[in-house]
């Protein structure tokens, strides 16, 4: 069952979805194999730990986070990525592995990679294993800060 922060926050910003139910997965990798469709349309986020802050970012389940990328984003010469602890003492009452990447409910920075922005809809975490959240790509541009779009996936 999707949380009510969640839905709540959907709903204030007119953010419309379609929501999937599907058997309980903890990967995004997992998701696109039940669902059976491309792990290139299925949204994760990885967490990240610079100095005390932390980050989320959001790519493609086909893809790789780079790290050299990402310290030039954040500016930083030291990141890691967050564990568990650090991301449940962060982010209260989401289950890991399900956590949606809205800035907003999270109140951490989220970066979004660009070319999730080229896909006509994408597969997100709805903050419970069991669902995700389907949305077009108009929906998922409002929610986007622009100065949070980026070019940080390992190319091959």
């Amino acid at each position: 069952m999707i949380p009510k922060k969640i839905l709540n926050f959907l709903k204030k910003n007119k953010i419309f979805f379609e929501l999937i139910s599907h058997k309980k997965v903890y990967t995004a990798f997992d998701k696109a194999k039940t669902l059976k469709i491309s792990p290139q349309k299925i949204g994760k986020i990885v967490f990240l730990k610079a100095k005390n802050k932390i980050f989320a970012f959001v790519l493609s389940a086909s893809q790789k986070l780079d790290l050299k990328k990402v310290k030039k984003i954040l500016k930083e010469k030291e990141i890691q990525i967050a564990s568990e602890r650090v991301i449940q003492n962060k982010v209260k009452g989401l289950k890991l592995g399900a956590i949606p990447p809205f800035e907003e409910i999270l109140k951490i920075p989220v970066f979004f990679e660009k070319t999730l922005l080229k896909l006509k809809e994408i597969i997100l975490p709805a903050g419970d294993w069991k669902s995700s959240l389907k949305l077009k790509r108009e929906e998922l541009k409002k929610i986007i800060k622009k100065e949070r779009i980026g070019d940080f996936f390992q190319k091959k």
